[in-house]
């Protein structure tokens, strides 16, 4: 069952005020602190949208761990920063939220860098690449309980640079 309250920054656009991302992001990450903490505790279902950027994601889900959560992650990536760095100018020129381009460049190889962590502490893991421009999202790689039990073949070159000198590397196809 996917029913759960959500917390996205995409859904508040409130926050969204051009010239001052620091302190909006400051607020934004504050509100979901509050958001997951607040559900954890009351033992309800919810679901967050991260970059995966930084340890608080991590810290979230062993409180969520330890409170009897079962975690569930869909992780969705793009061939290069190129092509993101694109998608969130365009969105901002549309009127959504963006961020300075270094900002968005170390978000971005943060995440990654983080990505076999995640595969390592997600109970079930669903990993997709989505950067065929108004294409479907291609699933290409899951795991459970840090276990990778489906790989596509091939494996985009972002997913195998991100589990390269991992326990979860693997050859080039």
């Amino acid at each position: 069952d996917w029913s759960s309250d959500v917390c996205s920054s995409d859904l508040d656009r409130t926050w969204m005020v051009p010239g001052i991302y620091l302190e909006t992001r400051a607020a934004v990450n504050r509100e979901f602190e509050q958001f997951t903490e607040d559900h954890i505790r009351r033992g309800v279902s919810f679901a967050i949208e991260t970059t995966l950027r930084s340890d608080i994601t991590f810290r979230q889900m062993d409180l969520a761990r330890r409170h009897g959560f079962e975690l569930h992650m869909l992780y969705v990536a793009v061939s290069d920063f190129s092509l993101n760095l694109k998608r969130v100018t365009d969105r901002a020129r549309a009127g959504g939220h963006s961020a300075p381009p270094a900002q968005l460049l170390a978000i971005h190889q943060a995440s990654l860098a983080n990505l076999p962590r995640a595969i390592r502490e997600v109970d079930d893991l669903n990993i997709y690449d989505n950067s065929v421009p108004g294409g479907p999202a291609q699933r290409v790689l899951s795991s459970r309980n840090g276990v990778i039990d489906f790989r596509f073949s091939p494996s985009p070159e972002w997913l195998r640079r991100a589990l390269d000198r991992t326990v979860y590397e693997f050859a080039a196809e």
